[in-house]
């Protein structure tokens, strides 16, 4: 008898080094891994509604690694947020944790710039700027990472629509993203790593050195005559005012002032308090989906995440909820949505109306196709543009009264499946960005969680249940100015849809 909790154990070990083995397989055997893979172990999920409380949990996993930190973004600000972030990161590679940062070069090129990136490097922090092909080439610098993807010690990874700056972490006074990640714990953690390592070691991704500070060309000077030779001379000065400056920023980068550390430390604050409301939770059939570091037209067969999307859509049985900071369709999206409407599968959309979008010419085109949708069923509300808490939940009152918009990238179905990552219901998500989604399935409590949420938020949106309401609504809270912007940019926001 006194052998059986041994045994017990023994057993429970070898089952589990077993289902591990099996799901390591099953993932190696896949051909699109790391990119597609299914775990079927149990992970704690902590969502990340609020962007204080996502701002906490990312810098208390930082202070907390042991041995590694990866991330991926698509912005990466130099403010607050970016100079706090880097901060840390620095202070943790000297501790002896490896750090690597992958950017988007076409959304960050100009604000990380070499100057940023050889103070990194200089410190340690292994920076890569992904597709850095000059703006020339009008058709693949339209092909961007837009995935966002944070692990740490191979334990722990966040997923969900936040970018790095201040206003996806409630610190603006200007504008504000109301967005939603979700921490994963578990072993999917090292598989979702092995895809940052694809994206990092991509040929795709390169190391922006800084140049040398300009320099005269002595034989081009001497050869020139007097006249020649002042243009020079004033040349160089100006380049070597503009290295300068730069260089002097990219410093400013890793610097911050008491004001700064003041914000941040209320934010904290603020962000421990909120994380603990944030709902906790399991799941145990995960799966995790990401396009290939892959561009040019060529490759649009080869796009993965977009598929997947569709197939959830297909699959619902009784109900959709969508969140989405934008909502243009192509075909086949359009084909699925509306065969789901015309099944009676009610299907609620949260996006942004013309006062909350960041971008005017999508509020235009979706504007343009809302009353159709309407009258084909859809549910739709556009966020108010006000903050969802009262002023005591912000760092100050400045941020609170500023102006709001919806940035998430989750959708709910059924109230079994939840689907979070970076993928926005337009045409860039579809055709041109490089996006991943962490679906899990069969967990009804995550499912209703995230449901919650889009209501709380729809509940502080202006909700459509007729035409009549469209047309009353449309220029909610917009000034004339913006309306005149509006009709101006219209016909060519339409006819350039594709590409927004």
């Amino acid at each position: 008898m006194k052998n059986y909790p041994s045994l017990t154990l023994l057993f429970f070990l070898i089952g589990s080094i077993s289902l591990f083995s099996a799901t390591s397989k099953a993932n190696s055997e896949n051909p699109l891994y790391p990119f597609v893979f299914e775990n079927k172990e149990t992970h704690q999920v902590k969502l990340l509604n609020d962007g204080s409380s996502s701002f906490y949990k990312r810098l208390d996993l930082i202070r907390h690694a042991k041995e590694s930190i990866v991330m991926e973004y698509f912005i990466f600000n130099h403010d607050v947020v970016g100079k706090i972030m880097a901060h840390e990161l620095m202070r943790k590679v000297k501790e002896g944790v490896k750090v690597q940062i992958l950017v988007d070069n076409f959304m960050v090129g100009s604000t990380l710039t070499p100057h940023h990136s050889a103070e990194l490097l200089r410190r340690g922090i292994e920076i890569k700027y992904y597709s850095p092909i000059p703006v020339i080439n009008a058709v693949k610098t339209q092909y961007r990472n837009h995935r966002k993807l944070f692990v740490v010690d191979d334990l722990h990874y966040i997923v969900g629509g936040r970018n790095i700056g201040d206003d996806y972490f409630d610190l603006s006074e200007r504008y504000n993203f109301i967005d939603r990640d979700a921490v994963f714990t578990g072993p999917s953690a090292l598989d979702a790593r092995k895809s940052f390592d694809a994206y990092f070691n991509s040929k795709l991704s390169k190391i922006k050195l800084r140049t040398p500070m300009p320099t005269i060309n002595q034989l081009e000077f001497l050869r020139s005559g007097q006249s020649q030779k002042a243009r020079i001379l004033q040349q160089v000065r100006a380049d070597r005012r503009i290295w300068k400056e730069r260089k002097s920023k990219g410093r400013a980068f890793l610097k911050f002032s008491l004001r700064e550390k003041k914000e941040i430390n209320k934010l904290m604050d603020i962000g421990k308090k909120s994380f603990e409301k944030e709902f906790s939770g399991t799941c145990d059939n995960l799966q995790f989906v990401s396009d290939r570091p892959l561009i040019g037209p060529s490759n649009d067969k080869n796009r993965i995440t977009r598929h997947y999307i569709y197939k959830y859509l297909t699959n619902a049985k009784s109900e959709i909820n969508i969140d989405s900071p934008y909502f243009i369709l192509n075909d086949k999206l359009i084909d699925i949505i509306e065969g789901q409407l015309d099944s009676d599968i009610p299907v609620t959309l949260l996006t942004n109306g013309i006062y909350s979008s960041d971008a005017l010419p999508v509020a235009a085109v979706f504007n343009h196709y809302l009353k159709g949708w309407i009258e084909k069923g859809l549910s739709p509300s556009v966020y108010s543009g006000k903050s969802l808490y009262p002023e005591d939940a912000y760092v100050s009152k400045a941020v609170a009264d500023s102006r709001w918009g919806t940035h998430s990238k989750t959708m709910s179905i059924d109230n079994k499946l939840s689907v979070i990552g970076s993928y926005n219901f337009d045409p860039r998500s579809a055709d041109f960005s490089m996006e991943l989604v962490v679906a899990c399935h069969g967990n009804e409590n995550l499912a209703k969680a995230i449901k919650s949420d889009i209501n709380l938020r729809r509940a502080n949106s202006i909700n459509f249940e007729t035409v009549e309401d469209a047309k009353k609504h449309e220029f909610h809270n917009i000034s004339m100015f913006k309306q005149m912007g509006y009709y101006l940019i219209k016909p060519l926001s339409l006819l350039l849809q594709g590409l927004l």
